[in-house]
């Protein structure tokens, strides 16, 4: 099966790799804390309401209410919204959009930080040939904490085929 960007992810993902390009490379690059909400290696939620592909980071309240909602729009009742201290940190949000099966996974792996541009690394995982899969339509989400942080935020996807035995 062949995935084919749309031209706008693709005008995005060009967005990206100019403001990555844009921070200064004499810049030192420091390790930013980041703390998933799940302590496992996999995505936060395996199908959130999140049917495109996304990238957020959350500065308050408001937005983090509505963005919880929205990761559990297919899950009745809504878990209990985690507590964020806004005043000191900020969530972090990427999702995948659907998938047309199970395997598929996103993962933040880290964050640095460099003069006022803060990069994020994410891992889209996609299952490999040898994967064993089940025909459900899935929507992977994680999210993270980070320090607050009033710069540019980079997200950089690096896909991953993971080989099953």
């Amino acid at each position: 099966m062949r995935f084919r960007l749309p031209a706008s992810a693709c005008a995005g993902l060009t967005a990206v790799l100019v403001v990555s390009a844009c921070s200064s490379p004499s810049s030192p690059s420091t390790l930013l804390s980041l703390t998933r909400f799940r302590p496992e290696p996999t995505s936060f939620l395996a199908n959130s309401g999140y049917d495109q592909p996304l990238t957020l980071a959350i500065h308050d309240r408001d937005t983090w209410v509505r963005t919880w909602s929205d990761i559990h729009s297919r899950l009745s009742p809504v878990p209990t919204l985690p507590e964020v201290d806004f005043t000191k940190e900020l969530v972090l949000v990427a999702a995948v959009g659907s998938r047309p099966s199970s395997g598929y996974d996103v993962v933040f792996t880290g964050a640095t930080e460099a003069g006022d541009v803060v990069n994020v690394d994410v891992e889209s995982r996609i299952p490999g040939p040898t994967c064993v899969l089940l025909p459900v339509v899935t929507a992977p989400v994680d999210l993270a904490r980070i320090p607050r942080r009033n710069g540019a935020i980079v997200f950089r996807n690096t896909p991953k085929i993971v080989n099953c035995p």
